[in-house]
């Protein structure tokens, strides 16, 4: 099983125009033991802006294990993925993005309500269909989906920590390698 180092470098890309604010520090589960035993460690975080090849956010200590690629405005990235045009450039970025890691994630600026509020087909046609759209290309692709509801100050500092935690739980947890029956064992309490 992985120690959890005390401090965690995360990279992000450095066109960030609207980054994400990442908290100083997080506590997480002690990956020694199981989560019943509420073991809790502190985690240093460190942000460090580079160019990226692919994405806009991954872990120092695992590049390819997961990268967040940040989409603005999901109601246009909605609306563009029922295009021939828009749907095949974002198939590719899909592609490019599943090649790059093994846990792809897009984190799309907006929430549903928003898309079904702003939403404005050229036909009279539900907003749902643009939400299939998208979602059918990031499953084809098998790209998960995370949500920043808002650019708020507020809202970029929850999701930032809730990324830094996605972050370092994918560095410390076995996934990649083991099935969860052969995982090694884990201690149920200190």
């Amino acid at each position: 099983m992985h120690d959890l180092p005390s401090k965690y470098f995360i990279e992000q890309d450095n066109r960030e125009k609207t980054p994400l604010i990442f908290p100083s520090h997080i506590t997480l589960l002690c990956p020694k033991y199981l989560p019943e035993a509420r073991v809790a460690v502190n985690c240093r975080i460190i942000v460090e802006e580079k160019t990226l090849p692919t994405g806009d956010y991954r872990a120092k200590a695992d590049p390819t294990g997961i990268i967040i690629e940040r989409k603005k405005h999901l109601s246009e990235v909605a609306r563009n993925v029922l295009t021939k045009l828009g749907r095949r450039r974002f198939a590719d970025e899909c592609t490019r993005l599943s090649c790059e890691c093994d846990r792809p994630y897009f984190l799309l600026e907006g929430s549903m309500a928003e898309l079904l509020r702003s939403y404005s087909p050229i036909k009279d046609e539900s907003p749902w269909l643009a939400y299939d759209a998208l979602e059918r290309l990031a499953l084809e692709h098998g790209v998960s989906m995370l949500y920043l509801p808002s650019t708020s100050t507020a809202q970029r500092r929850v999701v930032g920590e809730q990324i830094a935690h996605l972050l370092v739980n994918g560095v410390v947890t076995p996934w990649r390698f083991n099935p969860p029956s052969t995982v090694e064992s884990v201690q149920s309490s200190p």
